[in-house]
């Protein structure tokens, strides 16, 4: 009888260990330095103020990745794109839940996008339409600027 518990065990935590990257976003659980906070004000976007991380920069508009304010378990994530220099252009889109080796949120501001994706994800694709890469986690399309007349 312990055998078949046991056995038991070992396959319902087998099962919650996720082995092909589980939903995971490494990049939310690196230490946090002082540049990964956002600006003041920017509580309004709701997510977990102490869960940003800088992603980076492109094209005029910085990226971040975050928690999700609402989410009881802690586990969804948020893209926020914001224009540097511009403290009202700021925006927030977050998953309602995360799979393995998966693009969990899409994010569109004014013509730029980012998408969070777990561990193990393959960009290949978004990366042959024109994507880059900001760490691990965040893909980003910021188009050209459209040079005037």
């Amino acid at each position: 009888m312990r055998s078949i518990l046991a056995v038991l065990a070992m396959a319902l935590l087998t099962g919650c260990t996720g082995g092909d990257g589980g939903g995971n976003i490494a990049a939310l659980e690196a230490p946090r330095t002082g540049k990964d906070a956002l600006p003041a004000g920017k509580e309004y976007l709701g997510v977990v103020p102490d869960s940003t991380r800088l992603a980076g920069e492109k094209g005029g508009y910085v990226f971040y990745l975050a928690r999700r304010a609402d989410d009881p378990s802690g586990t969804e994530a948020c893209a926020v794109i914001g224009r540097t220099g511009d403290g009202t252009g700021w925006s927030a889109g977050c998953s309602t839940a995360l799979s393995a080796a998966a693009e969990s949120v899409t994010l569109e501001s004014g013509g730029v996008k980012a998408a969070v994706v777990t561990d193990g994800y393959d960009p290949q694709e978004k990366l042959d339409a024109g994507w880059e890469q900001l760490g691990n986690n965040l893909l980003v399309l910021v188009p050209q600027a459209v040079p005037g007349p």
